[in-house]
């Protein structure tokens, strides 16, 4: 007897769920004759997992025949890792432990369902540190031993819902002297500037529009460019063999304006939220994503450029819970049985006495 396929569909084609929901799906088994099995079983498991690997130096002291000591350095290996479980369940769709179940030649298709558990993390991946990462996998055993396994990922989406959150609008005053470079007691001038935003709680492909009011006194240092990113920040947790954090930083979107500009003027810049996991996972220890949104005012000369960063938080919107965030974590397919309104921003603008300023759009 030959068992030619042992696979998992589920009815949601996308295999997006979200916390609580009800998974339901099929088990496909096709095969060349009859045969009989102990049972098949579903195990369905959540957890997350941390490991990076770090060299460090290890000293050794030796002994000569002399009678004098001999120290050498040899770097060895420093193992980081982590794990949580949010849910290990199993249930015999056919059979049991010690079953006996008789499977005709041809396709036979076995329904399930099970519901998910309401506070776990979403999906995500990271190809070098770490994964919170959500399976199933059926399994079928003969008498004899043999035993036949297929395994499928489905992904959780469980986004922070924003109305829970304080969102705020962003305003950041920044007052600027300049001194001359090579004598440094005489003044060159100042510069006033204001960040604004209109909040800092956003949904993925939502605009964040930031306005930078510039108000020049100087006559030699002039803004060359202004340069916003979104940056996104995850720490990862590790509790063995001691407690420690590694943290990845990587730019996911930017947008730059370029000089020269008016003495007194309002730049306009704006990103667009890619599809990117979202802020938090609070439900999960050992893994943390941040965003951080960092302007950078260049100015001419030696002196130095204004940086301000502001946290960003990516989540969404109640009427956008059921559309909204693709999976984080890549796609998998299933295991061969072979193998085991926006306001003005008038509304944020400081009062100055310096009169109109003209606006300038970033594309």
């Amino acid at each position: 007897m030959s068992l030619r396929t042992l696979a998992i569909t589920l009815n949601n084609i996308s295999r997006n769920y979200s916390p609580g929901e009800t998974i339901s799906g099929e088990v496909i088994i096709d095969s060349n004759g009859a045969a009989n099995y102990r049972g098949l079983q579903l195990k369905f498991n959540g957890a997350a997992v941390v490991h990076w690997t770090e060299r460090n130096p290890r000293r050794n002291r030796e002994q000569n025949n002399g009678g004098n000591y001999r120290i050498e350095d040899e770097p060895s290996d420093v193992h980081y890792h982590a794990e949580e479980e949010y849910f290990q369940a199993s249930m015999y769709v056919l059979g049991g432990p010690a079953g006996n179940v008789h499977v005709g030649a041809g396709r036979l298709v076995v329904p399930f369902t099970t519901p998910l558990p309401m506070n776990i993390p979403s999906s995500f991946a990271d190809i070098n540190l770490g994964r919170i990462e959500y399976s199933i996998e059926a399994s079928m055993s003969t008498a004899w031993g043999s035993e036949f396994k297929t395994k499928i990922l489905f992904y959780v989406n469980a986004p922070p819902n924003l109305s829970q959150y304080p969102c705020e609008p962003i305003v950041d005053v920044v007052n600027k002297k300049y001194y001359c470079c090579l004598l440094p007691c005489i003044t060159n001038g100042s510069m006033d500037a204001c960040i604004r935003s209109l909040g800092n709680c956003y949904s993925i492909g939502e605009w964040i529009h930031v306005f930078l009011d510039i108000d020049s006194h100087s006559k030699s240092v002039q803004v060359t460019s202004v340069d916003m990113k979104l940056e996104q920040r995850t720490t990862f947790q590790a509790h063995a063999p001691e407690n420690k954090t590694k943290s990845n930083t990587k730019t996911i979107a930017t947008t730059k304006s370029e000089g020269p500009f008016p003495d007194t003027a309002t730049l306009e810049l704006k990103i667009k939220i890619p599809s990117v996991p979202h802020s938090g996972f609070e439900n999960c220890g050992i893994i943390a994503v941040k965003y951080l949104l960092k302007i950078e005012i260049c100015v001419s000369g030696c002196h130095l450029n204004i940086k301000k960063e502001h946290d960003i938080i990516i989540g969404s919107r109640p009427q956008l819970l059921e559309h909204q965030i693709a999976p984080t974590a890549p796609l998998i397919g299933i295991v061969d049985s072979s193998s085991s309104t926006f306001v003005s921003p008038e509304t944020l603008r400081p009062q100055k006495s310096s009169g109109q300023f003209p606006v300038v759009n970033v594309p």
